[in-house]
């Protein structure tokens, strides 16, 4: 009888470690070569061609009545692509104004409705008010902005006062109470819509104004959250939730990249403005002098 030296064969278990760090090694390469066609791209074709700078027009519409939309939020934002500072610029939505082929004075949100966004940076385009070229434009509303949030897993803000308001007939409800908070979609909804309570006395914060804060901060937030860890890996959720409710002329993924980049300093502040009272309507009455300064602030000039 032969003697056999016989011992245990490693064989499958090293094979499956050997397959594991094969394709580690595979999965890491495709990355960096994903990352370094990514940035030979971004130099050999800019996504903002020779541009210093990224204009964009944000419009947010109201909900819908009769068929028309209004544009109830209207900010203008200037990204500096070499310096990484963004500024945000509110210009409240009862701005009294005139607008190019209209006679008279009308509000500033009536203007999506005759000429949509068009027509609206062909009137902040005016000497007399920012003098601003807005080539890119972005018009969400309120299920782009739920879709969005959603999809990013929540974004973090502070509620300044208590948010209380049912409104059955046009579905909507808003339960917010002070303090810093995750809100989902529907309520970073609620957040944006709050003016008062179901009591009908308006808080403080439900003033244009204070609106127009939440809605920067908002903004703020949510960027803020897709440039850091771990909330960068929601970036292509949120990309496809914007693209699918969102309008906008900006079509190249490279440009949301650099615009989020371009917002590690990030500026918010809102027309100077004052309410008045013409021919029996409320108007507001900005400081167009003061807003173009802003504006060249904003570009750097």
């Amino acid at each position: 009888m032969n003697d056999r030296n016989t011992t245990a064969s490693p064989g499958p278990k090293r094979s499956c470690f050997g397959c594991l760090g094969r394709l580690f090694l595979w999965s890491f390469t495709l990355l960096c070569v994903g990352v370094v066609v990514l940035l030979l791209s971004f130099l050999l074709l800019p996504p903002f061609g020779q541009q210093h700078s990224a204009r964009v027009l944000l419009l947010g519409l109201d909900k819908a009545e009769e068929g028309t939309q209004r544009s109830d939020t209207i900010i203008v934002c200037v990204s500096r692509l070499n310096d990484g500072s963004t500024t945000l610029i509110s210009i409240p939505r009862d701005s009294r104004i005139h607008i190019p082929g209209y006679q008279g004075y009308r509000k500033i949100n009536a203007t999506y409705t005759l000429g949509r966004e068009a027509l609206i940076r062909k009137t902040l385009a005016q000497p007399a008010l920012l003098h601003a070229d807005l080539p890119y434009y972005v018009v969400l509303d309120s299920d782009t902005t739920r879709a969005v949030v959603d999809a990013m897993g929540g974004v973090e803000v502070t509620v300044p006062v208590r948010m209380k308001y049912d409104d059955n007939w046009g579905g909507l409800h808003i339960d917010l109470h002070p303090g810093k908070q995750l809100l989902n979609g529907k309520q970073a909804v609620g957040f944006l819509r709050w003016r008062k309570n179901n009591h009908g006395v308006h808080g403080p914060g439900g003033d244009d104004i204070k609106r127009g804060e939440r809605q920067r901060e908002l903004l703020h937030a949510m960027i803020t959250k897709l440039r850091g860890w771990p909330g960068c890996l929601k970036g292509p959720d949120a990309y496809r939730a914007f693209r699918a409710h969102a309008r906008t002329n900006i079509k190249d993924y490279r440009q949301f990249l650099l615009l989020a980049w371009s917002a590690r300093e990030m500026h918010s502040e809102a027309l100077p403005s004052d309410p008045h009272t013409h021919a029996g309507i409320s108007y507001v009455d900005c400081d167009w002098r003061q807003g173009r300064e802003m504006w060249r602030a904003a570009l750097g000039e």
